[in-house]
């Protein structure tokens, strides 16, 4: 396998964007960038062109992009290619050669999120090396307007999940970040309430969006002055301290199920809210002891995990999460969780396949 980043490019400001944001990943990680572009004959759109006016324009377009890359980052190595064939076919051919695949989104849907093209959700479900999806709009990670956030990433406790949290601890390295950890769960019947159970509420629409926004800012009290907290205690400062105040949290959530304790079915809610952050935290034991100096934040409750990890995508550089790699009767598809953020993430979402 050679190292590098791919990115796919036909020309739209999408794709452009994310040609920039996967540049700055080739710099990272130091290993060349390939721009591609695929030409399918078979598109209604491209069908009129000739073959040989599709080669020179894909060509003059992947050169021009090449250009604007070599601006900001003189040094990168940049390879071109340019392939008539399936679109998905030839992007997961050419992520097999490489570590990293990178595709743009496709923009606004009005109230139902970002819209996914066919061939990106195909592609994420087809190929075998990591894949980030960028959104519009977004800059040069970690350039002057860039996100500024963590690597938030999704665990799910049903299946491995190392090969997602070493995409995810590596990212942060890179960036020099922490670690947000989600993991959303629903207790099993039988357990007392379910403190999120009712199903999973549409996303609101941007106007209604930022008028829940601007309430819970006039709900939110004002920031305590000398590092004070509410009650006048002492907020953690270092980021171990930090990381242990929050590996706790998840604990401390299910206080408010205290005064209940003499019924039997609150007890073993909060126990099996236990047994969870413990499993938690035996998975990320081994990665926290791998990278000392990451800060880690966990978040282990109950939830819906596609809705609480687009809502934790607000203001984060990369939501990481995993992708079983599962034959259907219909061929290799997208889970639910990753279906759904993928259309309502706040920032650049990584798709990482495991077995």
């Amino acid at each position: 396998m050679v190292h590098a980043v791919t990115v796919g490019i036909d020309g739209s400001p999408e794709s452009l964007v994310a040609a920039r944001w996967a540049a700055d990943a080739a710099v990272r990680r130091a290993v060349p960038l390939r721009l591609l572009r695929v030409w399918d004959p078979d598109d209604p759109r491209t069908r009129p062109a000739p073959p040989e006016t599709a080669r020179r324009w894909g060509e003059r377009m992947l050169t021009t992009t090449g250009r604007r890359i070599r601006r900001h980052h003189p040094a990168l190595p940049v390879d071109t290619a340019w392939v008539r064939g399936q679109p998905v076919e030839a992007l997961c051919g050419a992520a097999a050669a490489g570590d990293l695949l990178v595709l743009g989104s496709r923009g606004l849907s009005g109230p139902r999120g970002f819209l996914t093209g066919s061939v990106s959700l195909a592609v994420l479900a087809h190929t075998r090396c990591p894949t980030v999806l960028v959104r519009p709009r977004a800059t040069v990670a970690g350039g002057d307007r860039g996100p500024s956030g963590d690597i938030v990433v999704g665990v799910d406790l049903s299946g491995p999940c190392d090969d997602t949290l070493r995409f995810a601890f590596r990212a942060a390295a890179e960036y020099g970040c922490g670690v947000r950890v989600v993991h959303s769960w629903a207790a099993p019947a039988g357990y007392g309430p379910d403190p999120d159970g009712a199903p999973d509420p549409e996303p609101a629409a941007p106007r209604e969006a930022e008028e829940s926004e601007r309430l819970q800012e006039a709900e939110e009290p004002e920031e305590p002055e000398d590092g004070k907290g509410p009650a006048g205690h002492e907020e953690p400062t270092d980021p171990r301290q930090f990381e242990d105040h929050a590996g706790h949290a998840g604990h401390a959530e299910f206080a408010e199920f205290a005064e209940f304790a003499e019924f039997a079915e609150f007890a073993e809610f909060a126990e099996f809210a236990e047994r969870r952050r413990d499993a938690l935290d035996r998975v990320l034991r081994g990665w926290t002891e791998r990278f000392p100096g990451i800060p880690v934040t966990v978040r282990c409750r109950p939830g819906r995990p596609a809705w609480d990890l687009a809502e934790a995508s607000r203001g984060a550089r990369l939501v990481v999460v995993g992708r079983r790699n599962r034959q259907a009767r219909l061929g290799p598809q997208l889970g639910a969780v990753t279906h759904g953020l993928i259309h309502h993430s706040r920032s650049p979402v990584a798709v990482v396949p495991h077995d």
